[in-house]
């Protein structure tokens, strides 16, 4: 007899009983599984709230850096003349450029031919060329070499000084619509073609498309002249990458970047607010539901915000500069304890005062720690690993710990429940039948009782 039958040869919930029975004794279990996923959870949010200080400790490591108010931003007022980046060894200034010229590659082309594959050389022969004043390139043709065996030879020789040949159709409707051009890889004078020997060929020709132009790019700043093979100069002042784009004028201006610094500023503040939101919402309390955040009751967490942010408000009085705290450059806190910057103060101090923002941030070069070098070392031992001790990652993995453990013993717990309701299931079913049996005897029993009693009356 099945489970599912109990109850019919002796007409009781034999199965429902089983159930209620089953439920009672899975009570701890659930208990367990309750306990278990509270702990996964808490896990789980430590793990976020981890990223979420990161964020921080990496926003306060840059801002701990001298070099992080050292950035600087260049603009050119004509892009279409010049473009211009910079490294943090360009010098802060206002230069006025004039492009005069610009760098360009040689080119020779041929005369035209029928086709790719005319022949070019019915004997064959060297075809040479010079390469900025001296002998560049040297091919051998063989009889009947063609247009292309041209090109191809070009292009493959190993001694090939820094030119491409390539074989274009024109389609100008001559019937020789196809020619070769050679044309130097590089620009300026010291890349040029000068020369080009055709005893080899037939009756093919060569001719320099632009000849008798000066091919460096040419550059007027300050009413100095600089010539340059590229159009891409980055010799001419340190740290600057000058990329000429056409002839004409441009200001270039270079100066701190002070807005990628207040970008920083604020991302840092924006961090500690999301980390606190996040505390805050998982270690509330539902009155209505009576359930808990999964960090409630971890003080060692829930703290964090008001630690740091003592740090964020303290006086640093040794620093000797303008600004003692952040306060001094607009920071501002609300009743909820979110941080915010006023704005109007803070660009204020940026553009007027940039060298004691950088001191109440990054200190004096380690004998007085800045705001953010305090941070910083606040923030290590938050976001450490649990190795080192790291305050959020011990409390995972203790958590984590405690979910392993916790899933370990609801599965030796089910198993055991298991087993112990496959026993109680059969016997549950002897019972079944010894009582069905005995319900067959009885109605036996009755129904000869019943049939004597009639005889006998």
């Amino acid at each position: 007899m099945g489970i599912s039958a109990l109850g019919l040869g002796s007409g009781l919930d034999l199965s429902g009983i089983l159930e209620s029975l089953r439920s009672a004794d899975e009570a701890p279990i659930r208990l367990m599984q309750t306990r278990q996923q509270e702990y996964s959870q808490r896990a789980f949010e430590l793990d976020a709230l981890a990223s979420k200080y990161l964020t921080m400790k990496t926003a306060a490591e840059e801002l701990s850096s001298v070099d992080a108010f050292g950035a600087l931003t260049a603009s050119s007022s004509d892009e279409s003349v010049l473009t211009v980046s910079t490294t943090s060894s360009a010098v802060a200034g206002t230069y006025d450029m004039a492009v005069t010229r610009l760098a360009t590659q040689d080119s020779w082309v041929s005369s035209g031919v029928a086709t790719a594959d005319t022949v070019v050389s019915t004997a064959g022969g060297a075809f040479t060329y010079d390469y900025d004043g001296a002998a560049g390139g040297s091919v051998t043709l063989a009889a009947g070499a063609t247009l292309q065996d041209l090109a191809d030879g070009i292009n493959d020789d190993v001694a090939n000084p820094g030119v491409t040949a390539m074989v274009l159709d024109t389609g100008d409707g001559t019937g020789n619509p196809f020619v070769l051009q050679i044309i130097s890889n590089e620009t300026g004078e010291a890349n040029s073609i000068t020369a080009v020997d055709v005893s080899a060929l037939d009756s093919t020709t060569f001719a320099e498309t632009e000849p008798a132009v000066n091919r460096d790019a040419a550059l007027t700043v300050g009413g100095v002249d600089f010539i340059r093979a590229s159009n891409t100069i980055t010799d001419l002042y340190d740290g600057m990458t000058l990329n000429l784009e056409a002839v004409g004028g441009s200001t270039v201006k270079v100066e701190v970047d002070t807005a990628t610094i207040k970008e920083k500023i604020i991302a840092l503040i924006d961090a500690q607010n999301s980390a606190q939101a996040e505390i805050t919402a998982m270690s509330a309390y539902d009155e209505d539901t009576q359930v808990s955040g999964p960090l409630n009751g971890l003080s060692s967490v829930t703290s964090l915000p008001m630690n740091l942010g003592s740090i964020m408000t303290s006086t640093l009085s040794g620093l000797g500069g303008a600004y003692e705290n952040l306060v001094d450059i607009g920071l501002e806190v609300d009743k909820y304890g979110t941080y915010s910057f006023d704005e109007t103060v803070l660009d204020e101090a940026l553009s007027s005062n940039l060298d004691d923002v950088k001191l109440l941030f990054a200190g004096d070069d380690g004998a007085v720690d800045g705001v953010a070098d305090l941070l910083d070392d606040e923030l290590d031992t938050v976001t450490s690993s649990s190795a080192l001790g790291g305050l959020l990652s011990t409390e995972e993995d203790a958590a984590q710990g405690a979910a392993d453990r916790l899933d370990e013993s609801i599965a030796e717990a089910s198993e055991r429940l298991d087993k112990r309701y496959e026993t109680l299931a059969r016997q549950f079913v002897m019972l079944d039948q010894l009582m069905s049996s005995l319900r067959n005897e009885g109605d036996f029993l009755a129904s000869t009782f019943s049939g004597l009693s009639k005889a006998w009356g």
